[in-house]
């Protein structure tokens, strides 16, 4: 499990969770959505293993970047706006949950 965070750490962090499916969707389905501006997010994964990709291509079951059940994935050492607006998420097997921290 990876275990870096967010940092320098953010000023007015803010929670949010998206529910994976067999559908790609991305950080504005989010609750509450991606914060327009969003530079930087830290996400868990949890419930059941996801794959993304921010190329403009959707992801599938086997195709993507993997996230495992449990794990989580960084973008928080650079300006990640463009790639945070990108992102789709897809389940692997079963549903997912992402916990989502977002530096507004």
């Amino acid at each position: 499990m990876k275990t870096s965070f967010l940092d320098p750490k953010p000023e007015k962090p803010m929670m949010a969770t998206l529910t994976v499916s067999d559908t790609p969707v991305g950080l504005a389905d989010a609750t509450p959505p991606l914060p327009e501006g969003t530079s930087r997010a830290y996400i868990t994964c949890e419930d059941g293993a996801v794959r993304w990709k921010a190329d403009g291509s959707n992801p599938s079951a086997t195709a993507g970047h993997p996230i495992a059940k449990d794990d989580s994935d960084s973008f928080t050492n650079r300006d990640y706006t463009d790639l945070l607006r990108a992102i789709k998420f897809i389940r692997v097997t079963v549903d997912a949950k992402l916990t989502i921290t977002y530096d507004p």
